[in-house]
This record gives structure tokens, C-alpha cells and sequence, in this order.
């Protein structure tokens, strides 16, 4: 008889008091052929996935699953009507993601105690053949570290570590890795994530130049902290605060092997070339002042605080200087945003030429210098 269950983050979060947000059901004891005559949808590739107009969730089989190669898409599936929840349970990776409700009875099904794991912040694999199966479960590990501030179980850690030594994850594409040290960076503990692959050796295969400063124990103290501190901002901030005393042309190289995304290398390299003007701020040449403005305006809206927040970290400011630093910044930005070219005392006189934005820098540059010398005073 068909039946459904609620399964996954879902329950996990459920369990935890948070709102998820995705939902997915197993159902055992049904085939494609009765999923679709009862109106749902097939989208899966691999494996029958389905989904149901109005209805924000996604629905498999239950399935087993067995690796037949080194690809990730390199697994034999087996999805008839025979297969039980707790084999399909068995399959997944942790022990707290491996949990089914009953919508109808409001019962847990708990076959391997992902319940007292949650309660004691536990991250435990469910079985030891089936997490070796996929090394980016390795990363999963780190990310659902940083996800939940859970700690990571000692035999799960030396599963790991084990999987690291023998190379696999040298058959994780630079995709799915950066897939997963994205997710990460969205969550408030990113500095676990890190600390965690740090400890289960994948840091040197997935930021060699990041593990390179981790192996000084002071370096990987300070980044930790910083890591730590960025806790509250965005991805961006966080992944700049991982380069400390990191040589542009390394940043570039790190983003380009991760396949990361533009913006983010951007951002990073935006900021360690102009951190220690920011820093320097009341000793600075007003004319590279401007120009570390300018370019700001010409950034997205986003890098001015990501620039200000990440400059204070990597730089170790107190809160006191902090405030200083931010409100002079700051208002000498929001000065040079808001003078407009028809400002200029000879505006209608000059000729819009070539000339014409030089004396436009040099008026900005006028009133940018006035504005910083009061500040001085």
C-alpha cells in the first residue's frame, strides 16, 4: 500500500523549531505509473522525482542506490515497490537527515537515532559503505557544521579523513565543491565549515593556498577569529576574511581553480588593494581617497558596507576607531555621490570636452580635501 512521509531537512528543521524551506516526501510502495495516473509530474532524470501543481514540494520513490563508477552520476538506482522507508533512510548521509514523519499518525520514524543526535548536536553518518559511496559528503560534513554549530562525531571525522587520504576527493568536479563552499558561506558559523575541513585534511584540497596559513598556528588563529567576527555579515565579507596576508595574484588563482564566481574574486581583490588606505584614512593622499570613491560608485550597492565591514575585520579595529573610521568614510562617499558636474561655480563656461571631466575630478578633489582638513582640525 502506498504511503507517504515527510523526510529530510524538512523533519530535520521541524525537529530543531525551524521553518524549512523545502520540503520533500518519500513514498513507498508505488511506481512511476500510479504517481503519474495520480496527477504528478515527472522531472527526475536519475531516479522518479515528481512534483504536483500547488503543491511547494518535491516527491521520490523510495529508492537503494549502489556506485558503479567515480562520476557523481555514476550510481545504480533501484525504485520498485518493494523498497522499505528505513532502506531508503539508510542511504542518506547523516544521521539527523535521516528522519520520516507521518503527516497523517504525526509519527517519527527513527531507525537510527537521528532524533538523540539533534537533541546533543551531533553530526553522525548513517552507515559507513553507503557515505564513502560519495566523497562530497565529505563537504556536506563541513557545511552542515557551519548550517546547524553541530560537532562532528569522532568515527564520522575519521570516515572523512580517511576518504581524504585516499584521493577522493580528487573526483569531486571544482562545481560541485564551490556548490557546497557556497552554501556554506550563507550561514552565520562559515568559520566551522573551514575549521571542519581544516580538521578532516579536505582544506588543502579545496583552498591549498588558505591551508598553506592554517598549518601556522597563530595565522590560523587570527583567521578563525576574524571568521568568527564576520559572523553576522554576508558571503562576501566572509570570503574576503579568508585571505589574510594573501598575495593578490593568489586570490585570482584560488577563485579560478574554485570556479568561483566573478564577484566574489572581484570583491576580495577590491578590497585588500585598497584596505590599508581605509585604514589610513586621516593620513591619506586625498587623491587616491577619491579614487577608492569612485570606484565604489561605480561598484554594486552592496560594496560599500561589505568594503567598510571587511576592512575593519581584516585590519583588527576596535569598536571605538571602528566608528571613526565608518563615519569618516562614509561621509566623505556620500559627499562625492552627491556632487553633481552642474555644481562646478563655471560649469556653463567650460567646453564639454575631454577637459571637461578632468576639471570635474579636480573640483570633486577640491571639495573632498576642504571636507578632510575640518575633519582634521
Amino acid at each position: 500500500m502506498m504511503k507517504m512521509y515527510l523526510v529530510g531537512g524538512a523533519v530535520r528543521d521541524k525537529l530543531m523549531n525551524v521553518e524549512p524551506s523545502d520540503y520533500d516526501y518519500v513514498i513507498v510502495g508505488s511506481s512511476i505509473d500510479e504517481m503519474i495516473n495520480l496527477g504528478f509530474h515527472h522531472i527526475g532524470k536519475n531516479f522518479p522525482v515528481f512534483i504536483k501543481k500547488g503543491i511547494n514540494a518535491e516527491f521520490a520513490l523510495a529508492r537503494k542506490e549502489r556506485k558503479i563508477g567515480y562520476n557523481h552520476n555514476d550510481f545504480q538506482f533501484l525504485f520498485d515497490s518493494s523498497i522499505t522507508l528505513k532502506e531508503d533512510l539508510k542511504r542518506r548521509d547523516f544521521t539527523c537527515n535521516a528522519i520520516a514523519y507521518d503527516e497523517n499518525s504525526k509519527k517519527y520514524f527513527d531507525y537510527f537515532n537521528g532524533i538523540k543526535d539533534i537533541k546533543n548536536k551531533i553530526i553522525r553518518s548513517v552507515d559507513i559503505s553507503t557515505f564513502k559511496e560519495d566523497p562530497l559528503r565529505i563537504l556536506r560534513m563541513c557545511r552542515f557544521a557551519a548550517q546547524l554549530n553541530f560537532s562532528i562525531e569522532h568515527k564520522t571525522m575519521k570516515l572523512a579523513r580517511s576518504m581524504v587520504l585516499a584521493g577522493e576527493l580528487e573526483y569531486l568536479s571544482k562545481e560541485r565543491i564551490w556548490n557546497e563552499i557556497q552554501k556554506a558561506l550563507q550561514f552565520k558559523n562559515f568559520y566551522r565549515f573551514i575549521e571542519s575541513a581544516y580538521k578532516c585534511f579536505a582544506l588543502k584540497n579545496i583552498f591549498p593556498v588558505i591551508y598553506k596559513n592554517f598549518t601556522k598556528e597563530n595565522t590560523r588563529y587570527i583567521i578563525i577569529k576574524q571568521l568568527q567576527q564576520a559572523s553576522d555579515y554576508n558571503e562576501y565579507v566572509k570570503f574576503t576574511t579568508l585571505f589574510l596576508n594573501i598575495k593578490q595574484e593568489d586570490i585570482k588563482n584560488t577563485c579560478k581553480m574554485l570556479k568561483a564566481p566573478k564577484r566574489y574574486c572581484n570583491f576580495v581583490v577590491f578590497v585588500y588593494k585598497y584596505s590599508a588606505d581605509f585604514i589610513n584614512i586621516l593620513n591619506i593622499n586625498y587623491e587616491k581617497l577619491l579614487i577608492i570613491i569612485e570606484n565604489l560608485l561605480n561598484k554594486p550597492k552592496h560594496y560599500l558596507n561589505d568594503f567598510v565591514n571587511s576592512c575593519l575585520i581584516i585590519n583588527r579595529i576596535d569598536n571605538y576607531n571602528s566608528k571613526c573610521h565608518i563615519n569618516l568614510f562614509k561621509n566623505a562617499f556620500l559627499l562625492i555621490a552627491n556632487i553633481k558636474a552642474t555644481d562646478m561655480p563655471n560649469f556653463s563656461q567650460l567646453e564639454k570636452n575631454k577637459s571637461f571631466s578632468l576639471e570635474y575630478h579636480k573640483y570633486k578633489l577640491h571639495i573632498l580635501q576642504k571636507f578632510m582638513r575640518n575633519k582634521k582640525i
